[in-house]
């Protein structure tokens, strides 16, 4: 897998406990590994208009 397909694909953002959207680990450490591939940006913005996140309905079981 690709850091490109993971970005378009990965949830962004996770409430917290008061229902406040925060970046999530992986989108972070995405960040930290990839951010500078060209690219790569274009796939998180692509995430991103997405709302960054899936509904729970839509969820994959662990």
């Amino acid at each position: 897998m690709t850091p490109f397909f993971v970005a378009r694909t990965i949830d962004i953002f996770k409430k917290d406990a008061e229902g406040v959207k925060k970046p999530t680990t992986l989108f972070i450490a995405m960040l930290e590994n990839f951010g500078e591939l060209s690219g790569f940006g274009s796939e998180l913005s692509a995430n991103l208009g997405t709302g960054g996140s899936r509904p729970e309905s839509v969820r994959q079981a662990p």
